[in-house]
């Protein structure tokens, strides 16, 4: 991607100018990198990370930048710290999630989603069968009564 090189000069001025805008100064990195400038990409990268070792966007800058200028155990590390925050990032977003119990009659033997409900009175964990009783209730008045032991 050609740049003209007074954008990269503007964004430069103005990220020394206030050396404490860090988003900023990644968008200078990504630009650099995009002119082909990898070390000084990878340079304003090192200034970001050494602020907020957890920008994610930045660790991903370094990593491209450090492995198109040739550094590749640099640009492997930066890409490991990029991976494990997206994974960080994604388990984060999946544990606001709340699966909801099935319906007993859609209920299957092993079925994760059914098999734990809590018990209102109790507050304790209760065991869902698949036939949709909970564990430690009377046994249905029934002639299939026998299977309730199976």
């Amino acid at each position: 991607m050609s740049l003209d090189p007074s954008i990269i000069l503007a964004i430069e001025a103005a990220a020394n100018a206030d050396p404490d805008n860090m988003a900023l100064r990644s968008h200078l990195a990504s630009l650099l990198l995009a002119a082909g400038r990898c070390p000084e990409a990878l340079d304003a990268c090192r200034v970001v990370l050494s602020r907020r070792p957890d920008d994610f966007q930045t660790l991903d800058i370094a990593a491209r930048s450090a492995e198109i200028a040739g550094d590749l155990e640099v640009a492997a590390g930066y890409r490991k710290l990029h991976q494990a925050l997206g994974w960080k990032q994604t388990q984060g977003m999946l544990n606001e999630f709340e699966i909801p119990a099935m319906p007993s009659d859609q209920a299957k033997p092993g079925d994760r989603r059914s098999a734990d409900v809590v018990d209102a009175d109790l507050r304790t964990p209760a065991r869902v069968r698949p036939d949709g009783t909970i564990a430690g209730e009377d046994p249905p008045d029934s002639m299939d009564a026998w299977a309730w032991n199976a």
